[in-house]
């Protein structure tokens, strides 16, 4: 397994993630959130290498604090 680094941009840090799926590898920059529970993936990029969320079994509703 890759690690990636911490980034500062700002006041924020920054990390890098793959996900994997049939069609390859993506990289994504995510936002660290040390208080947070679940990370939340653009639907364009988990279909970008292959994962659908439409067809997965399970899906779970997420209510933000926005």
């Amino acid at each position: 397994m890759k690690k990636y680094k911490l980034e500062n941009s700002g006041s924020l840090l920054i990390t890098k993630a793959a996900i994997a799926g049939t069609d390859g590898i993506k990289i994504l920059n995510l936002l660290v959130d040390t208080g947070s529970s679940f990370t939340i993936i653009p639907f364009e990029a988990l279909e970008s290498c292959g994962c659908s969320p439409v067809e997965s079994n399970k899906h779970i509703r997420i209510v933000t604090g926005s």
